[in-house]
């Protein structure tokens, strides 16, 4: 796999009938700056637009700034582990969910323990960016992407995806039921006969679990 070219290229297709046309092939995940820069300023000398590019110079959300994990981790009074990885995943905006602790205390509280998420950054999450989905909500902070999989904070999970939404138990139970379907989807093409009762185990405990 490492030998596999991570080159990328924009095709023009008015050669091949299609003026206006353009597409991105390659690349890799670690580079969508750079092939995003490169496109625009495809389509950009298509419209003869001039202006220099920005993007380089532009910080993602977050980035501006990196927050000092002792302070955040004191000002909010979690473990300094807790503290750091805030601020790997949100910079600068960690300080939004330090406010929020700050504010109620009650969301310090830890909701997935394998990473550790906090309610605040949670609902921080949920209310900010768009999450209506534990697969939502794992993607941006990875409450039930750690070592027991969902098993341990999955169905707080779904409650507290489910209050925001106006929903009640049944809300709750399928959220909780489409995550089990999506992680069983994510597992299923790589799963072996030694492991295959380890996964069928995780995917009841994520059904029954009632923490």
């Amino acid at each position: 796999e490492d030998k596999l070219s991570r080159d990328h290229r924009v095709f023009d297709h008015t050669s091949e009938g299609a003026p206006g046309l353009l597409s991105l092939a390659g690349g890799k995940l670690a580079a969508y700056r750079v092939m995003a820069e490169e496109t625009t300023d495809a389509v950009c000398t298509r419209l003869g637009v001039s202006r220099p590019c920005t993007t380089h110079q532009t910080p993602l959300p977050g980035g501006e700034a990196t927050p000092a994990v002792p302070e955040v981790a004191a000002r909010a009074q979690l473990d300094p582990y807790a503290a750091a990885r805030l601020v790997h995943r949100h910079g600068a905006r960690a300080w939004e969910i330090v406010e929020r602790i700050e504010r109620d205390p009650v969301q310090r509280r830890v909701l997935c323990a394998c990473e550790p998420v906090t309610e605040a950054e949670a609902r921080h999450c949920i209310e900010t960016e768009w999450v209506s989905t534990l697969e939502d909500l794992r993607r941006r902070t990875h409450c039930g992407g750690g070592p027991c999989q969902g098993a341990r904070c999955a169905r707080r999970a779904a409650w507290l995806l489910a209050g925001y939404q106006g929903g009640d138990a049944a809300l709750a139970d399928a959220l909780l039921a489409r995550f089990v379907t999506a992680r069983w989807r994510e597992q299923q093409p790589v799963v072996g006969r030694g492991n295959l009762p380890q996964v069928e185990q995780m995917r009841w405990a994520l059904r029954r679990s009632d923490t």
